[in-house]
């Protein structure tokens, strides 16, 4: 969204996405508004991916 906010705003601006994940960060808590939340409780304190 960003990046597209600023080829809008200035067209000829050269631009490049960075993606980072913290993916060691395990599952804290199901939330309660998902379905089958037995099936992700599983999976607690686990990394993301």
């Amino acid at each position: 969204m960003v990046r597209h906010a600023l080829k809008e705003l200035r067209p000829d601006a050269e631009t490049r996405l960075v993606c980072f994940s913290g993916d060691m960060d395990g599952l804290r808590k199901v939330s309660t508004n998902v379905p089958n939340q037995e099936l992700l409780a599983e999976y607690l304190e686990k990394p993301l991916t």
